[in-house]
Parts: C-alpha cells; structure tokens; sequence
C-alpha cells in the first residue's frame, strides 16, 4: 500500500546489515543488483511489498516472503516537486518499524 501526506508520502528500500549497504537494482528484475554506499542510490519502491519483490527477486528474501537475516527494511519520506524551497533537504532513512 502507498503511504500518502499532504505533501508527499513515504518510500522503501532494502540495506545490508552489515555494512549498512543499500540495495539497486536498475532494471528491477534482480538480474543486475548492486550494494551502494549511499542511501540516494538505493531502489526506492513506492510500497513495502514492492521494496519486498524487489529483495526476492536479488534472493534476499526467505520464508513467507519475509527478508533473510542480515537485511532489513527502511522508509524516508519524499515531498512534492512544488513542495521544495531553498532549503529543503532529502529525508534522512529510518528502519521500517
């Protein structure tokens, strides 16, 4: 389900535990992933459960379609283009509760 504000909403991406690595995937099709260092150059999918087939399809996904051990879920929140000033800055992540 797409989480919406007034002025935005929120996203999801998948990250390493380990290293706090962000996953991306260009094509979504879990052929060409890759861990990036910085959280702008993750996949960010508009819902949880698009976030969660994009880690299936890189096989970070076990039982019940749940993430494997060692990664997890986060979310950050994305405002409207005719929403952002001078001084707005992206959202800083946050683990998906």
């Amino acid at each position: 389900m797409v989480r919406l504000n007034g002025k935005g909403g929120v996203e999801y991406a998948v990250r390493r535990d380990m290293d706090g690595a962000w996953l991306y995937d260009a094509d979504l099709d879990g052929t060409d992933g890759a861990w990036e260092p910085d959280a702008q150059n993750a996949t960010w999918c508009a819902s949880k459960e698009d976030a969660l087939h994009v880690a299936d399809l890189n096989g970070l996904t076990g039982a019940e379609y749940a993430l494997a051990g060692g990664y997890s879920l986060w979310e950050r929140d994305w405002v409207n283009e005719e929403e952002i000033g001078e001084d707005w800055e992206p959202a800083e992540p946050r683990p998906v509760a």
